[in-house]
């Protein structure tokens, strides 16, 4: 019996490693092949951190084969970003611009990813909500506090204050 006929993916073709083709922004040919952890979803369009050399990178998970590569050589997908796919239409444009201008799509991709940081989620901002209750000494300055956040929104302290037209240390 050879060696790879006790390999559990061909007897089980569904517990096979998922792979995908993912362009990174370098002069590549073709797409790199990695695979997809278990309980992580991806789909063509997908921008996606992998792991190139030393260091991460932003992808595109793309539509196409991918290269027949042993699964243990494979590098596995860090992270799904979490902003919306890039569209069939923008994945077809981008084909076709390599295509025309005989650049590497990785260079095209590049092109697309050009700030990594922007798919990065957005630092929260801290709120207040009016919760019920009055302060202990009612001033006019509190009072138009008072009034602008019963209306359920939430508020930054330097937006309240500046509707209200008072400094921040009245809504503190």
């Amino acid at each position: 019996m050879s060696k790879d006929s006790h390999d559990i993916s061909s007897l089980f073709p569904e517990l096979a490693p998922r792979v995908v083709p993912v362009l990174v922004p370098m002069p590549a040919e073709r797409p790199y092949s990695y695979m997809v952890p278990a309980g992580m979803n991806v789909q063509p369009g997908s921008i996606v951190r992998v792991p190139l050399g030393p260091r991460e990178v932003a992808g595109i998970v793309c539509e196409g084969e991918t290269d027949a590569v042993d699964a243990r050589k494979l590098r596995e997908i860090s992270e799904v970003f979490d902003c919306p796919p890039v569209g069939a239409d923008m994945l077809r444009f981008m084909r076709w611009a390599a295509d025309y201008t005989l650049s590497p799509p990785g260079m095209v991709a590049r092109m697309v990813l050009r700030v990594p940081a922007a798919f990065d989620p957005e630092p929260s901002v801290p709120g207040l909500r009016y919760s019920g209750g009055e302060p202990e000494r009612m001033t006019d300055a509190r009072a138009r506090v008072m009034e602008l956040a019963r209306d359920g929104l939430a508020w930054t302290r330097s937006g309240l204050a500046h509707a209200a037209g008072v400094s921040m240390t009245v809504v503190d």
